[in-house]
């Protein structure tokens, strides 16, 4: 009996200790829970912000992209015109030789600067292009 006497002691604190782990156990598994809905949270709204700025960043560039077609469109116009003025400056030059010369050196020189100008939208129009498909790969690549 008296072995139980002193293993009551014992086993009160032990008792007291394993309800104390318990309940440390769920206190700090409810504080993780807390962390981790914060963390989420916090997650979704940048998910949010970053999807956000993507799209805005995309219809900028897309805006930016139909401004340059448009305005590559618009260049070869005013090389066809340009070209047709030239066709009908020969047929004129032809018709009286020496009247024309001088409009058919300007029309060709109007030509020239009119195709000088069609390479340069070529080269921002292959340069928008490739930035545009650098967004969309990034949209289609992000979460």
């Amino acid at each position: 009996m008296d072995f139980i006497k002193n293993l009551i002691p014992a086993i009160c604190i032990t008792v007291i200790f394993v309800i104390g782990v318990a309940a440390g156990a769920d206190k700090e598994r409810v504080k993780n829970q807390q962390l981790l809905l914060e963390q989420q949270v916090k997650y979704e709204e940048n998910q949010k912000d970053i999807i956000k700025r993507k799209d805005a960043t995309i219809s900028l560039l897309l805006r930016e992209y139909d401004s340059f077609r448009s305005s590559s469109l618009d260049l070869r116009d005013t090389v066809s015109r340009l070209q047709h003025n030239l066709n009908e400056s020969n047929r004129k030059l032809r018709d009286s030789e020496g009247a024309c010369s001088k409009r058919l050196a300007q029309c060709q020189e109007l030509l020239s600067r009119g195709t000088d100008l069609l390479d340069r939208c070529a080269q921002l129009y292959a340069t928008t292009a490739i930035k545009k498909d650098a967004v969309v790969n990034m949209t289609t690549t992000s979460p």
